[in-house]
């Protein structure tokens, strides 16, 4: 039947025969309907696409089509589930409608591997195969070749047609699987589609199932995964985790929205590993007291309300550093410190001290603060070299940035 179909093909299309021999595979097609071709020749287009899918068998247990169209988005048609009728398939394409608009390759691309050609919707083991048509540069080059990249990885053979002068002969042979004389096919116009539909159809029929590279997830990647499947996701290493608040600064209802928020990142954090240890440091109590003294004397009132002090950011900060100096010795340290005001000038020079102490002990400081009255240069400037400031609006927007937190835990 092959040998017929071919010496046949020289004088027109043998329809209805089968080039694959019954061999099963799952085919993708992605026509350019971008504004750069003009409905007639989009018609040429149609015709090549029902005529490359006229050689094979379609069938559930044989060659199965699906379709898409690109301009500046995706248009889906039809998909590989959707019909084993021959007809019908080819009717689909011949009713296929004209978009116009920019050439998004990139999207098509990512469709097919996503969606159209995905694992779940195709058969293991059987050969994924995407066809894409187009008669110019894509709209996106750096997108283009990373899902190129992306789609190759997965295991889907693209062959390409590349119609006309307008096209990026080095975008189509990232695009195509190599070898590029095997995979890329290019004409000078879609009159010459023709001329191409045998051997097309030929080679797709030969593709191989190829196995998809194995997906090396970052550890970043992996905790996502992890808090998503798991709602917890573990260190790769072990650290100690000390939170300072000046409870005695925001007073209690601000401290308990504080220590909700800890106890939810505790809850996520993996600690059936051994690899985290968690401490609270707080301010505790006011560094003094009003005094109890009646008086009338303005001056004495105003110099006891002068002196009424609550603890300072720079001794909160070093009780923390105290406590992460006397951590595990194999555990990386790291500080969070919750920042609501200002700083006096003199205030930050002694926390910056605290901070270089901290950095010279290998420990990191992370500065959340809280608030429109955080200063954040102030508070950038407390930040180890490993560390980061976050910042939220308020007290109860603590969960805003807890997901950052923990990735930041979870991948040190």
């Amino acid at each position: 039947m092959f040998i017929i179909c071919v010496v046949v093909s020289i004088f027109g299309l043998c329809r209805g025969s089968d080039l694959c021999g019954g061999r099963p595979a799952e085919i993708f097609f992605a026509l350019d309907s971008s504004g750069s071709i003009s409905l007639f020749n989009y018609q040429k287009e149609l015709e090549f696409t029902q005529d490359v899918t006229s050689m094979f068998e379609i069938a559930d247990d044989k060659i199965r089509v699906g379709l898409i169209t690109f301009s500046d988005t995706v248009y889906p048609q039809f998909g590989l589930r959707d019909s084993d009728s021959k007809k019908a398939i080819l009717d689909a394409i011949r009713n296929t409608k004209y978009n116009g608009g920019g050439t998004n390759t990139a999207e098509a691309l990512t469709y097919l591997r996503e969606k159209g050609l995905s694992r779940g919707k195709t058969r293991e083991g059987i050969s994924r195969v995407a066809i894409v048509i187009t008669d110019g540069q894509s709209q996106n080059m750096t997108a283009t070749f990373n899902e190129a990249e992306k789609v190759h990885d997965d295991g889907i053979i693209v062959f390409v047609v590349g119609i006309g002068s307008q096209v990026d002969m080095s975008e189509l042979s990232v695009i195509a699987n190599k070898p590029t004389k095997k995979f890329l096919f290019t004409i000078d116009d879609f009159d010459a589609l023709p001329s191409i539909r045998e051997l097309l159809a030929i080679e797709a029929c030969k593709v191989e199932p190829a196995t998809p590279k194995p997906v090396i997830l970052s550890d970043e990647e992996v905790a996502e995964q992890e808090l998503r499947l798991y709602k917890k996701c573990s260190p790769k290493r072990s650290i100690d985790v000390a939170f300072a608040v000046d409870s005695a600064g925001i007073g209690v209802s601000n401290t308990k929205i504080i220590t909700r928020s800890i106890t939810n990142l505790t809850d996520q954090l993996d600690l059936s590993t051994g690899r985290i240890a968690i401490a609270t440091v707080s301010s505790g109590c006011s560094a003094g007291s009003f005094s109890d003294e009646w008086s009338s004397d303005p001056n004495i009132i105003k110099k006891n309300l002068v002196d009424f002090q609550v603890p300072r950011f720079s001794e909160i900060m070093r009780d923390m550093r105290w406590r992460l100096g006397n951590g595990r010795s194999d555990a990386s340290r790291i500080g969070i410190i919750f920042m609501y005001d200002r700083l006096s000038d003199a205030e930050m020079q002694k926390s910056l001290l605290e901070m270089r102490r901290a950095k010279f002990q290998k420990i990191t400081i992370f500065v959340i603060g809280i608030g429109k009255h955080v200063d954040s240069k102030q508070a950038e400037g407390l930040v180890t070299e490993m560390g980061q400031f976050l910042e939220v609006s308020g007290f109860n927007n603590l969960n805003d940035i807890e997901a950052q937190i923990l990735l930041q835990l979870c991948t040190f």
